[in-house]
């Protein structure tokens, strides 16, 4: 069977030289410059197809002619868990995770489960600019820490960090891989931050949904959650499929259950706390390996990922040396 276009699904293909007309088709990235002579580059919205895989999926589904109100299939479920034990060597239960509608909603769950109104949420800019939305949006006060360069090196000033936490610091948001730097912290510099937030009790909110983007041969992904049962224990990580396979409109985060009394998080009363599913919130899950076919060790993988040559050479060549 053929898939669109005529591919077939099975096929590990990926078309990264045939434009895409997008005018015309309600986007975002395209309809903000509509009618200038004007590339937009100012979402992280790539320009190539989707991979074949994901829209032949979508094709059975949309095939089915009914959509009714759904949930999470197993198999899903365990296409996410296989992928972070395949990736990451780490071991996530089916009932940490929890669905989310989009990142942005995660960091504004983040804001209000964590704390009251009147504390602090501290994060490292320049940073997404929803970063430094939600936290307002939740009654709590932003605090920026400049990321600083060193030797034409993007890096955590956590001096700085230390100086700027008060007792009202609760939450620290992470970006990691770093938007928009592009930073893929190292092992150690993680390891500092989780000794900063162990000295102050901070909660770690971790954004992580560029890890599958990393494209140094020599680098690779460090979940904050893995570096330890303490790290895991005061982190919570929201993750997607949106960079990885470009699909940003069917967004998804995940997150890993503490106690609820943890953290002042509780079960919602009328007040400020938050309703029941934002609690359950903590350390997180990965990337989307769905019934699509994209599980591990599939060829349907990224093929800008390390091994699989492809766009990679493309995005360097003829980039100029950027500190990160």
């Amino acid at each position: 069977m053929k898939g669109p276009a005529g591919l077939d699904p099975g096929d590990a293909y990926f078309d990264f030289d045939t434009p895409v007309d997008r005018r015309d088709t309600a986007s975002l990235k395209w309809d903000r410059y509509e009618g200038q002579d004007v590339i937009p580059l100012w979402v992280a919205d790539m320009d190539f197809r989707s991979p074949p895989a994901v829209i032949e999926a979508l094709h059975r589904r949309v095939a089915h002619g009914v959509f009714g109100y759904t949930h999470a299939p197993a198999g899903l479920e365990e296409a996410v868990l296989a992928s972070l034990l395949a990736e990451y060597d780490w071991k996530v239960e089916r009932e940490w995770i929890v669905w989310l509608p989009g990142l942005v909603s995660g960091l504004n769950v983040l804001s209000r489960a964590v704390g009251v109104r009147g504390d602090e949420v501290v994060t490292f800019t320049p940073i997404y600019p929803p970063f430094l939305s939600a936290p307002a949006l939740a009654e709590r006060s932003t605090v920026r820490v400049p990321l600083v360069v060193n030797a034409g090196h993007w890096e955590m000033d956590l001096e700085a960090l230390e100086r700027s936490l008060t007792t009202k610091s609760r939450l620290l948001l992470l970006c990691s891989p770093h938007n928009p730097v592009g930073r893929a912290w190292s092992e150690e510099e993680l390891r500092m931050l989780v000794e900063v937030a162990e000295r102050h009790d901070l909660v770690i909110g971790s954004d992580e949904i560029h890890a599958g983007l990393v494209l140094d041969e020599d680098k690779t992904h460090i979940p904050v959650a893995t570096l330890s049962p303490a790290a895991a224990a005061r982190t919570i990580t929201l993750l997607a499929p949106s960079k990885t396979f470009n699909v940003p409109a069917g967004l998804l985060a995940r997150g890993h259950p503490r106690s609820r009394s943890a953290y002042g998080v509780h079960e919602s009363d009328g007040g400020d706390r938050p309703p029941r599913q934002c609690a359950r919130l903590h350390c997180g899950s990965g990337r989307l390996r769905s019934r699509s076919g994209l599980a591990p060790g599939s060829p349907r993988l990224p093929a800008w990922q390390p091994g699989h040559g492809g766009i990679r050479d493309r995005i360097y060549a003829g980039t100029p040396d950027d500190p990160c």
